[in-house]
């Protein structure tokens, strides 16, 4: 394993119920600084980090935080994250595409993002014609996505379908 110290350095995290989580890596981090981080809220954080990278745990720019200057809430509109065509994974914006904002999809973790907070939250992946996949919630059948399909509803509380180009 090695590892990477940097001084004053400037990332992202997002709240999601009571974790606080790396935008790059999708880590699970400690900022211990300040006021509980509200949920559903993005921050850029300015801190002294080791990144580990290596090791058993296959670790990849893994932050450890030695100690945190500042953070403070951004919009995750002024991060620079990738389109829902453009990427299949991570946190992606959704635009016209569907209902929501931005899709969290990482490490078993299907949500929407919408008006501030995590809207929706998905419980399973199921596949959904060619080449294309899409969360549900239990109890969601692949008929009913069909159907809401047929309506032009690709994303709802119920599910959210992964548009085609986005599964290559």
């Amino acid at each position: 394993m090695y590892y990477t110290d940097k001084m004053n350095d400037e990332f992202y995290v997002f709240q999601l119920d009571d974790e606080t989580v790396t935008v790059d890596g999708f880590y699970g981090v400690d900022i211990g600084w300040g006021e509980p981080l509200r949920d559903g809220a993005f921050y850029k954080v300015i801190a002294d980090v080791t990144y580990l990278n290596g090791g058993i745990g296959g670790y990849v720019n893994y932050p450890e935080i030695k100690s945190v200057s500042s953070y403070e809430e951004v919009s995750p509109f002024d991060i620079g994250l990738p389109t829902i065509e453009e990427k299949a994974y991570g946190l992606l914006l959704i635009g016209d595409y569907g209902d929501g904002d931005i899709l969290l999809r990482e490490y078993r973790t299907r949500a929407v993002w919408k008006d501030g907070h995590w809207a929706y939250r998905y419980d399973e992946e199921v596949d959904f014609g060619t080449d294309q996949v899409a969360f549900v919630r239990k109890g969601v059948s692949v008929a009913d996505v069909e159907a809401g399909v047929e309506r032009g509803v690709l994303s709802c509380a119920d599910y959210f379908v992964m548009p085609p180009e986005a599964e290559s």
